[in-house]
């Protein structure tokens, strides 16, 4: 696996320090090898971090809506055991006023994988995956059955679920859910 991200940073290795600050806003991508050699990363400049799962609108993000105070992972999907201990990395290198962002599918998928970032990043917050958003894009959202809409209805009891209630309400009422691709 390579590990894609963008920002005013540096790795911290065994062997060195590697600054990715130069390659703003473009980034890098680091191999799942040097996982277990990475120390911390140095974030000094850096007070947000925002997690896209999206290849696309992460690209998009870093040639349009990047901020230097800004570090920006390519999440792309369901966590590895090494992509999770190099995002375990990461977290261990915050601040504890730093906010860690995730922006995925409004959907079940999205709702899954940001409850297993969360495990890493206990204060993380979901990103233009609300109601809003649901209403904004329904009309290019993604027909969903009457079985995926039911188990989606009965994730409303579960108290986890409780930060999308608005978003699964909006779901629910338009039938369909929102692919990242719609926001381009």
């Amino acid at each position: 696996e390579l590990y894609e991200f963008s920002g005013k940073c540096s790795v911290c290795t065994k062997t060195g320090v590697v600054d990715i600050s130069p390659l703003y806003p473009f980034g890098i991508a680091l191999p799942s090898t040097l996982v277990e050699q990475m120390s911390d990363f140095c974030l000094d400049q850096i007070q947000k971090v925002i997690c896209i799962e999206n290849k696309t609108n992460y690209d998009e993000y870093l040639l349009s809506e990047i901020q230097p105070d800004e570090l920006v992972f390519y999440h792309g999907g369901f966590l590895s055991p090494q992509k999770r201990a190099f995002l375990k990395v990461l977290a261990q290198s915050l601040c504890p006023e730093t906010k860690v962002l995730f922006w995925a599918d409004i959907d079940l998928g999205g709702f899954q994988m940001f409850f297993h970032l969360q495990a890493i990043f206990p204060g993380l917050v979901p990103m233009r995956m609300g109601a809003k958003e649901v209403r904004k894009y329904k009309a290019m959202g993604l027909t969903r059955s009457d079985e995926y809409l039911d188990h989606l209805a009965d994730c409303l009891q579960e108290r986890q679920y409780s930060i999308f209630s608005d978003a699964i309400h909006e779901i629910l009422a338009c039938k369909a859910t929102i692919e990242q691709e719609a926001f381009l």
